[in-house]
C-alpha cells in the first residue's frame, strides 16, 4: 500500500499554528452562532451560519490532524471536504436574511414571490453544492486518471455554478433595492396581490438604521465570498503542480481568513439585532 506524505497530498507541509488559530477561530463563531440562534429564536440559523462555522473549523481541524499523521488520507479529505462544502451554508443564510429583509420592506418590489425566491435560490445552490459532493465522490471512488479527471472538473463546475448563484443574488438585491429606493414596485399586480396575500409584508415599510446595516453587512459577506469563490475556481483550474494551489499563505488569506470574517461579521451584525420590523408607510393599492 503506498503512503502518501503532505508534501504529496497538499503540495507543501500545513503549518500547525495556522491551522490551530483557525480551528480556534470558527469554533468560538461556531457557539457565538449557536448561542446567538437559539437566544434570538431564530433556530434556522443553527443549520445555516453555525453549520458553516463548524464544518470550517473541523476542516481546518483536518489539517491540523494532517501536521501530526502526514499520510492521512481522512484527514485531507476532511479538510478539503469540508472547507469546499461550508459556504454553502453560509449563502442559505443570506437567501434567507435577504427574504425578511423584504418582507419588512415590502414584496411587491420583487419580481419573485416568496415562494419563488426560495426555491430558485436555494435550488440553485443545492444544485452546486450536489455538484461538489459528487466530484468528491468520483475522485475518490474512481482511481484511474479518467475518473480523476472527471471528478476535478465536476468540482470545477460545482464552483463555478456557486459563483453564478453569488453573482445572481446580488443582482437581485440590487434590482430590489433600486425598485425600493425609486418606489417602482415590480408590477401593479403584484402590489394589488401581495398587499392581500401576504399580511406581514406592507406595500411599502420603513428602511431603518438597522435594515441598512444588516443590508450593508450582507453586502461584505457576499464581497468575501465572491473573492473566495474567484480564488477557489483559479486554485482549481491551476496544474497539479502550479503555484496557487500549492500556496498555503493564499489558501489562508483568500479562503480561511474571508470565510472568517464574514461569519464574525454576521456574528457582530446580527440578524436577530437587526431584523425587527419597523413601522410602515401605507399605500393604497394602485
Amino acid at each position: 500500500m503506498t503512503v502518501l506524505t503532505a508534501e504529496e497530498l497538499y503540495g507543501y507541509n500545513p503549518s500547525r499554528v495556522t491551522a490551530m488559530v483557525f480551528v480556534i477561530a470558527f469554533g468560538g463563531s461556531f457557539f457565538l452562532h449557536t448561542g446567538q440562534a437559539i437566544g434570538f429564536h431564530m433556530r434556522w440559523l443553527l443549520s445555516s451560519l453555525a453549520m458553516c462555522a463548524l464544518m470550517e473549523a473541523s476542516g481546518w481541524g483536518g489539517r491540523v490532524w494532517s501536521t501530526y499523521v502526514p499520510s492521512s488520507v481522512m484527514a485531507f479529505s476532511l479538510q478539503n471536504g469540508n472547507t469546499l462544502l461550508a459556504p454553502g451554508n453560509l449563502l442559505i443564510a443570506n437567501f434567507r436574511i435577504f427574504g425578511e429583509i423584504m418582507n419588512i420592506l415590502g414584496t411587491s418590489y420583487s419580481p419573485l414571490t416568496p415562494k419563488q425566491y426560495k426555491l430558485v435560490f436555494n435550488i440553485l445552490n443545492g444544485l452546486g453544492l450536489v455538484m461538489l459532493v459528487l466530484g468528491g465522490v468520483v475522485s475518490t471512488a474512481v482511481k484511474t486518471p479518467l475518473g480523476q479527471s472527471a471528478g476535478h472538473g465536476i468540482v470545477l463546475g460545482g464552483m463555478v455554478a456557486q459563483l453564478v448563484v453569488i453573482i445572481a443574488f446580488v443582482g437581485y438585491v440590487v434590482d430590489y433595492l433600486v425598485r425600493y429606493h425609486n418606489d417602482s414596485p415590480a408590477s401593479k399586480e403584484a402590489v394589488r396581490g401581495r398587499i392581500s396575500t401576504f399580511a406581514d409584508s406592507p406595500a411599502r415599510g420603513r428602511y431603518t438604521g438597522k435594515l441598512k446595516t444588516m443590508t450593508y453587512a450582507l453586502a461584505f459577506v457576499n464581497a468575501c465570498l465572491f473573492i473566495r469563490t474567484i480564488y477557489r475556481l483559479a486554485a482549481l483550474s491551476d496544474s497539479p503542480t502550479g503555484g496557487v494551489i500549492h500556496n498555503e499563505l493564499d489558501l489562508s488569506v483568500f479562503d480561511g481568513a474571508l470565510m472568517l470574517l464574514a461569519l464574525h461579521a454576521l456574528n457582530v451584525f446580527h440578524p436577530g439585532a437587526l431584523l425587527s420590523t419597523p413601522k410602515t408607510e401605507e399605500r393604497s393599492p394602485v
